[in-house]
């Protein structure tokens, strides 16, 4: 591939710079699967960037599965990145046995949580005003829906979300990979949704279980909604 394609970042920039070239390249057919990229001395000299900045976004890129490498040095992917990946399909499954599920618990929950087991969902929640990253954000969510479930005291769903975890929660690949691919979007969803993690907490800490079943169930419908947009817009980008 011609490094006359990639143009020199002219500023002091970050790795999400760099990740956002190689992407442009590939969108714009310049760069196809299967081609091989340029060597780090080569992006380095191109992009007027120091080596640790192109390292760290070829880090990246191979994290979401942009790149893959082989004996020869790093390629495009031949297979989809994770963003696009994650199907529509795949989405609504997820958001439909969460449904089932956890909306039962946090009904549960609000009714037979102890002040110990309150305080443990809170702990999941970042302090006012503060967003996470999308990594610290993806880890405490598991955390605050696993500290529902063991609220809820029912040990044979508790059991059951142990052995199902993956499965759960791979829709996390889809946040993983719009951080990268967009990171002030990745922002906002994170923000909306602890904004429903808190209205769920604040329904099972006041023990009131109607509330906290339809906090739960508006959380999955809304996060169910804005996933499927975006990966509406993102297979469009890929034609």
């Amino acid at each position: 591939m011609p490094t006359s394609h990639l143009r020199p970042v002219t500023r002091r920039t970050l790795p999400d710079v760099v990740v956002g070239q190689v992407q442009d390249l590939i969108r714009s057919g310049k760069l196809h699967p299967g081609d091989q990229l340029p060597t780090e001395r080569e992006l380095c000299e191109t992009l007027s960037v120091g080596r640790s900045t192109v390292r760290e976004a070829l880090r990246d890129l191979k994290a979401i599965g942009v790149l893959r490498r082989n004996r020869s040095g790093l390629y495009i992917n031949p297979e989809p990145p994770l963003i696009v990946s994650v199907s529509k399909a795949t989405i609504q499954e997820v958001f439909e046995a969460r449904r089932l599920i956890e909306v039962g618990l946090a009904h549960l929950a609000a009714q037979r949580a102890s002040e110990e087991q309150i305080a443990e969902i809170g702990r999941w929640l970042p302090p006012e005003g503060v967003t996470p990253s999308v990594e610290e954000f993806l880890q405490r969510d598991v955390d605050f829906h696993y500290a529902i479930s063991s609220a809820a005291e029912n040990r044979i769903i508790t059991g059951y979300l142990n052995r199902v975890r993956d499965e759960l929660f791979v829709s996390h690949k889809f946040y993983a990979a719009l951080e990268s691919f967009d990171p002030s979007q990745a922002s906002e969803f994170v923000e909306r949704a602890i904004a429903d993690h808190r209205r769920i907490y604040a329904a099972i800490a006041a023990h009131r279980p109607s509330e906290a079943q339809r906090m739960m169930e508006a959380h999955f419908r809304r996060l169910e909604r804005d996933m499927l947009k975006r990966i509406g817009g993102a297979e469009e980008e890929s034609r």
